[in-house]
């Protein structure tokens, strides 16, 4: 991994940012790449009308999802091999985890389920993953009320707007949201927009990075995007994720097998 990725891919104990911790920990950080890192990973976004990996989910959004492993993935660009490896390196996860950390011990009470929280104090680095997507949002794609998957810990979406100044009329906004009736989803069920209330819009905003940590109430949505032809609102997202293994040496998967129980009771 060359310099320039190791240094301009910052973990967010590193940032100066934005941050809120209700109604869970979230924020924001502006101008995070320098601008050439950020003009080449937008010039090297994936072609996602002819990857054959590339998915569309059922609300229209397109994404290829990688994984640590595919920074040597045949096509993909090199600013985009680099940015993998940044946020895969041993050391942006541990500084990373530590940031969790933090939030975990500074947040209310309930954020996590109990059983979750004592296999969550368990993670070491070697037990983390990253999981990567080449997103973009366009002819009306949106996604409604969620709190992420379970396995995650933190996800950060950094924007790559195909055009800036994005205009606010196109949508696309990051919608913080507060459950009327408190309503704990760590396995990540869909809600209805009509039960939330509110909290915060994140606007669209060219190398503004916009992160969260996974809680029982981090729900979120994104309001539906319909930018003019042929523009679209892309994104490089990366997420925290406990590993397969870590979920196992944790204890996790017993954890969250429970507290999906829980909660399917609850609905």
């Amino acid at each position: 991994m060359g310099e320039p990725a190791a240094t301009a891919w910052r973990a967010l104990p590193e940032c100066t940012r934005q941050q809120h911790d209700d109604p869970f920990p979230y924020g924001w950080v502006d101008d995070y790449l320098p601008v050439t890192e950020l003009a080449d990973l937008a010039a090297g976004f994936p072609d996602l009308d002819r990857d054959p990996d590339a998915q569309r989910l059922p609300r229209g959004k397109r994404r290829l999802v990688l994984r640590s492993a595919d920074a040597d993935r045949p096509g993909l660009s090199a600013p985009w091999a680099q940015a993998v490896q940044a946020v895969s390196s041993a050391a942006y996860l541990d500084r990373t985890l530590a940031f969790v950390r933090s939030t975990w011990q500074a947040s209310a009470p309930g954020q996590a389920p109990d059983e979750v929280a004592a296999a969550r104090e368990r993670i070491v680095v070697g037990d983390l993953d990253v999981q990567i997507e080449a997103a973009e949002l366009a002819d009306g794609a949106f996604l409604p009320p969620h709190t992420d998957a379970a396995d995650k810990l933190v996800s950060c979406v950094l924007a790559l707007p195909t055009t800036d100044p994005w205009p606010a009329a196109w949508g696309g906004q990051t919608q913080i949201l507060r459950a009327r009736r408190p309503r704990p989803n760590w396995s990540n069920a869909l809600g209805d927009p009509a039960q939330f209330d509110l909290v915060a819009d994140v606007p669209v905003q060219l190398n503004r990075l916009f992160w969260f940590v996974k809680t029982s109430y981090s729900w979120h949505a994104v309001q539906a995007t319909t930018p003019v032809p042929p523009q679209s609102r892309r994104s490089f997202n990366v997420s925290i994720v406990v590993s397969a293994r870590g979920v196992a040496r944790t204890g996790l998967d017993t954890a969250l097998a429970a507290v999906a129980a829980a909660e399917r009771g609850q609905q």
